[in-house]
């Protein structure tokens, strides 16, 4: 036990070498505005947390907007303070796969699960530092799931009830903080039939408690919903070039390490080779689930061509364009640890202290993870209200009472931070600019 929690600790100094002087210390885009969201939670506009998401339903985002708002308090509104929650995620992910592999075979292979991810590929860890709130974080909440189910398989009645509960509830908050989770859902619900004598038909019944927020935000947003019953609804199977394309090709021509597209395709390789192993053997619930949550990943992969036909053909390294197989990653590190042998052991070692090797060979800058993560981009400030009757296009908030009350939201609170302030200022010069242009009229 002692050499797995070594692993994990050792993970956990590398993340933050990976912040300090890897590509993990940099702020995407998309991520920023998770970052805003939290610096005004944390400036206490609690009432705006749905309002704050930038797309039309992103669970995530409202809660790792929520979680840096704790850090933001903490540590004031700093890259490093926001980091901290892609990264608590990231490690979450990490334990979560080691006890998952533990459960499954035993010490020795929680602790090469560990060791698999520690030297897993670049673009897995780039993602998994970016707070994109979507499917690199939610594996964390799908494999907990999974360690919980097989605790729960494994305890007496008394136990097993509000254990497979917290699983299926667990697994509804990995659904409703991204809805590419799904394949941990099917999974899940695969465990139940096949442990069905041990209890497994328990684990579903606490699906709709962790579904429960994404419930409340929907039916308070009716074009929301409206977005969710066409996502879910849709099927568009791949054709059998794009999915080859998206499950071998890309990996050579794009590589999963930047510039090294035979270690790429051998680490590709040989996980799931392993995983492959690791499926046809019949062991506890806890062996199963890896299995089982590949095949539903493989199987999105092919019935919603849709949701990823608009990704590039990669020819150079991308992790962007990587982000839907991240979850890949922590479930073949489980499948592949659980099912090697001795010759595939020293060969998944290898081949982690490869990436390891180019995972330190990639710190070459130092990040100002003390500089600010708010950055004042001339985006509405959803926290400020709109007068009455509201009006939900941002882009006509210029009648006089979106004007007043933007004017009495300013004098009615006292923010902790200059940044917060400073945007509601924005926000009320941009209404104003607004009713000026349309005093002006067409030609004004």
């Amino acid at each position: 036990m002692k050499w797995a929690w070594a692993v994990l600790a050792a993970e956990a100094a590398l993340t933050a070498l990976d912040l300090a002087f890897g590509a993990g210390g940099l702020v995407a885009t998309e991520e920023r505005y998770n970052a805003r969201a939290g610096v005004q939670l944390a400036c206490g506009h609690v009432e705006a947390l749905w309002e704050l998401q930038y797309r039309t339903f992103c669970g995530g985002c409202s809660v790792d907007a929520w979680l840096g708002s704790w850090s933001f308090r903490a540590l004031g509104p700093t890259v490093g303070a926001w980091k901290l929650v892609p990264a608590a995620w990231h490690l979450l992910t990490v334990a979560a796969a080691m006890a998952l592999a533990g459960l499954a075979a035993g010490r020795r292979a929680a602790v090469l699960a560990g060791v698999v991810l520690i030297g897993a590929p670049s673009f897995w860890h780039e993602l998994s530092l970016t707070g994109f709130s979507n499917h690199a974080q939610a594996s964390g909440l799908v494999l907990s799931s999974a360690v919980v189910a097989a605790i729960a398989l494994r305890a007496r009645w008394a136990a097993r009830v509000p254990l497979a509960l917290t699983a299926g509830a667990l697994m509804g908050a990995a659904v409703g903080y991204a809805w590419s989770s799904a394949y941990g859902l099917a999974a899940l619900l695969g465990l139940a039939v096949l442990t069905h004598k041990r209890g497994g038909w328990l684990l579903p019944l606490g699906i709709p408690l962790g579904l429960w927020p994404s419930w409340a935000y929907h039916q308070a947003h009716p074009l929301a919903l409206d977005h969710a019953r066409d996502w879910w609804a849709t099927t568009a199977i791949a054709p059998l070039p794009d999915l080859w394309r998206w499950l071998v090709t890309d990996v050579w021509t794009g590589g999963l390490w930047p510039g090294w597209p035979a270690l790429s395709m051998g680490w590709w390789a040989l996980v799931w080779a392993l995983a492959g192993l690791a499926g046809w053997r019949k062991r506890s619930g806890a062996a199963r689930f890896a299995p089982l949550a590949l095949g539903a990943l493989l199987a999105a992969y092919a019935l919603r061509y849709e949701l990823w036909d608009d990704t590039v053909a990669l020819r150079s390294y991308d992790p962007f364009n990587l982000r839907y197989r991240a979850p890949l990653v922590p479930l073949l590190a489980v499948a592949a640890s659980t099912a090697a042998g001795p010759w595939a052991r020293r060969l998944l070692l290898g081949a982690a202290l490869l990436g390891l090797g180019w995972r330190v060979a990639g710190w070459d800058a130092s990040h100002d993870l003390g500089g600010d993560v708010y950055a004042l981009d001339g985006r509405p400030d959803r926290t400020v209200p709109a007068g009455e009757p509201p009006q939900r296009n941002l882009r006509h908030l210029g009648r006089p009472q979106d004007i007043a009350a933007a004017q009495a939201f300013l004098a009615s609170h006292d923010d902790c931070f200059e940044v917060c302030r400073a945007d509601h200022e924005a926000e009320l010069a941009r209404r104003r600019a607004l009713a000026e242009r349309a005093e002006a009229g067409p030609g004004g």
